[in-house]
Formats: structure tokens, C-alpha cells, sequence
């Protein structure tokens, strides 16, 4: 749109859209803000939610570890009492050989 010098009314247009144009630009770009805060804040929450599964996970297998060597145990006792408990192993005691 050209404006003649002597016209104030399409001055006073020009720059009321001026400002509307510019009032507009910085509301998307506080948009923009308030998103991507919301985005990182939710990536924080996410990465600590991870940290916290790998921590579950690695106390998960310890606890399987110790368990683990507890049945290794257990079998190694049963085991040995299946050999004594067997005929052969109870007529070891009667053997002479």
C-alpha cells in the first residue's frame, strides 16, 4: 500500500499493522518458548526415569547373582546328600575296599 504525505488515516494504518504484524511474530515466538520448556523438562523427567530403570536393573542383578549362587549351593548339597542316600552310597560304609 503507497501513502501520499498528506494522508494521515492510511499512515496511522500502516503502522497500526505494523504492530500488529510484530505484536504477532513475538507471540508465536513466546510460544515457541513455553514449548520447548515444556519439551526439555520432559526430556529431564525421562532421562532420570531411565537412570533410575538402569539402577533397578543393576540392583536386579545382584540380587539374581546372590540367588543364583545360592542354588548352586543347594545342588552342590543335594547332590552329595542323592550320593550318600543312594544303595551304593550307603553300602560304602560296609565295604572294606
Amino acid at each position: 500500500m503507497s501513502c501520499d504525505s498528506g494522508k494521515k488515516l492510511c499512515g496511522w494504518i500502516t503502522a497500526l499493522s505494523q504492530l500488529t504484524v510484530a505484536a504477532c511474530v513475538l507471540y508465536v515466538g513466546f510460544l515457541a518458548n513455553i514449548h520447548m520448556e515444556r519439551m526439555v523438562h520432559s526430556w529431564e523427567v525421562t532421562a532420570e526415569a531411565v537412570h533410575k530403570m538402569q539402577q533397578d536393573v543393576a540392583r536386579i542383578e545382584g540380587d539374581m547373582r546372590v540367588m543364583n549362587q545360592g542354588v548352586h549351593s543347594i545342588n552342590g548339597n543335594v547332590g552329595t546328600m542323592q550320593n550318600r542316600m543312594s544303595p551304593m552310597g550307603m553300602m560304602r560304609g560296609f565295604m572294606p575296599w
